[in-house]
């Protein structure tokens, strides 16, 4: 059954695909192909039994828009790579995939919905591009593995002004890396636990700013390039 549309690929590791909520891939003739052989219709349950425990690349063709928490607490999932045809990351999409280690998330993609990401514990980075413009709440949380968030941005932007709302504030570990090319940063509200990992030397005012009264900031490295 061959198909040349863009597709989500998934990298599995286990015997059994379960989904735990009805009718989370939107799209027009969606197909699956499990990576064993096996390639289906997508008719509601993407759920799959393979003959043996194994590591299977899943490929999901069709998909216009994922439905609320459609990956939920899908432990062996492993990788993730989304397709320019994805704008949003809709709420608990991945929510406590504990295996998760690796996510592509294209630049057609400009929301991360509501617990996106949630207990994704093996989680350690994460790339947000210029054209996200809107993080929702707990959307990182209780992602204790979480290093590192690389801002990829090219102008300015306020998802900094909410971080609190977004990330874990227990997470002490976790650094942030602003890119050379940036602009200008906001003030924070109630800026958790973190610290700024890299800081180009022009945004040095903004950072003072950023963190001004929080007493919790580790360390700033403020850097001459990107």
């Amino acid at each position: 059954m061959p198909d040349d549309r863009p597709y989500i690929e998934l990298e599995f590791t286990g015997r059994v695909l379960t989904q735990y909520d009805s009718n989370t891939l939107n799209g027009t003739d969606i197909v699956i192909d499990y990576g064993d052989g096996t390639i289906i219709n997508y008719t509601g349950d993407y759920s799959h039994t393979y003959s043996s425990n194994g590591t299977y690349t899943i490929r999901i063709y069709g998909v216009t828009s994922f439905g609320s928490f459609c990956f939920r607490e899908c432990s062996g999932l492993k990788s993730v790579i989304i397709p320019e045809s994805i704008t949003s990351l809709t709420a608990g999409c991945f929510y406590n995939c504990s295996g998760l280690t690796s996510i592509v998330i294209p630049n057609s993609v400009t929301s991360l919905g509501y617990r996106c990401f949630f207990a994704c514990t093996s989680l350690t980075s994460m790339i947000i591009s210029d054209n996200i413009t809107n993080i929702n709440y707990e959307c990182f949380s209780n992602c204790s593995s979480l290093k590192d968030i690389r801002f990829n941005w090219t102008s300015s932007t306020d998802i900094l002004r909410y971080m609190s709302n977004w990330i874990d504030s227990t997470n002490s570990s976790l650094a942030f890396i602003i890119p050379y090319d940036t602009t200008s940063l906001y003030e924070a509200k109630g800026y958790p636990t973190a610290k700024l990992k890299e800081v180009p030397h022009h945004l040095f005012t903004d950072v003072k700013r950023l963190f001004l009264n929080n007493k919790e900031v580790k360390s700033i490295v403020v850097n001459e390039t990107d």
